[in-house]
């Protein structure tokens, strides 16, 4: 009787050692898989029906990782700063929520060869809390520190 060997998984990407020591578990087909011939158990789960149909699905589908922007990331922080300024923009000319959305969704179409107009966001939500969050802070912060430096109206004893 065999036992899982690591060195498969330098072989098949899609292996990995499930709990018990005579089986392995298949990430694509999500299924254990006995091992107790070794390798060949290995050989005829690829062969199998359900795991190439498995393993074609998954080439075809993008994977989500490709759908978002790593956190932190230089590509992530030019997406925040032009979403916050796009929507800064808004707020200044006094541009509804859903025109911003309704703009944002037009910029996406016409302007396909930019990776960052591409990862933008702007919806109603998420525009409404850049401006109580985000913005509206920070312009009180401002205004405070003006007032603080000229105080006109009260008089220092």
């Amino acid at each position: 009787m065999c036992h899982y060997n690591k060195d498969w998984e330098n072989k098949y990407s899609w292996i990995t050692k499930a709990n018990v020591h005579t089986r392995a578990y298949c990430k694509i087909c999500r299924n254990e898989l006995a091992v107790a011939e070794g390798l060949k158990g290995v050989n005829q789960h690829a062969s199998t029906k359900k795991h190439k149909e498995a393993e074609s699905a998954q080439a075809k589908s993008q994977r989500m990782d490709s759908f978002f922007t790593p956190k932190g990331s230089a590509q992530s922080e030019k997406v925040s700063l032009a979403e916050l300024a796009d929507i800064f923009h808004s707020v200044k000319h006094h541009i509804s929520y859903l025109a911003q959305d309704c703009s944002l969704n037009v910029r996406k179409q016409t302007i396909t060869d930019s990776e960052i107009v591409k990862q933008m966001t702007g919806g109603r939500t998420k525009c409404t809390a850049i401006v109580n969050q985000v913005l509206y802070p920070y312009s009180m912060e401002l205004v405070l520190e003006d007032l603080k430096e000229v105080m006109p109206f009260f008089r220092r004893y």
